[in-house]
């Protein structure tokens, strides 16, 4: 395969990745034709939560998300793959997104979970 078919195959992957694994924190993709792009997509924000908050909880993690324009722009966001981006960039990434989901509904998040079982065991 020649350079553009490598890279071509790359991104495919990697907007794979960020489909199915959005989609499992209920980000569904807002098309699912199958000739969607394989550098950006757009997906839904999760219920009951805000745009403007999710994006500067990501922001602060050294994520950057896309809002979308006009009618979308209440319950819909972009999320681009292009660049330098390993596999596991994108891992992290889903797992911010989890992390901010969850303190974004005031649920607590593994890493609080595994701070007060530390605090419970240095109490011992």
């Amino acid at each position: 395969a020649d350079g553009h078919s490598k890279r071509f195959a790359m991104y495919r992957e990697r907007n794979q990745r960020l489909r199915s694994g959005l989609a499992a924190l209920g980000m569904a993709a807002f098309t699912r034709t199958g000739r969607e792009s394989h550098s950006v997509m757009t997906c839904c924000v999760p219920a009951g939560i805000a745009f403007p908050d999710l994006y500067e909880r990501l922001k602060r993690r050294g994520y950057i998300v896309y809002a979308c324009k006009d009618v979308l722009a209440d319950r819909f966001m972009q999320v681009a793959n292009m660049g330098d981006l390993p596999l596991e960039r994108i891992d992290a990434f889903l797992v911010a997104v989890r992390e901010v989901i969850a303190e974004l509904r005031g649920e607590p998040s593994l890493r609080d979970a595994a701070a007060a079982v530390q605090r419970v065991r240095a109490s011992a």
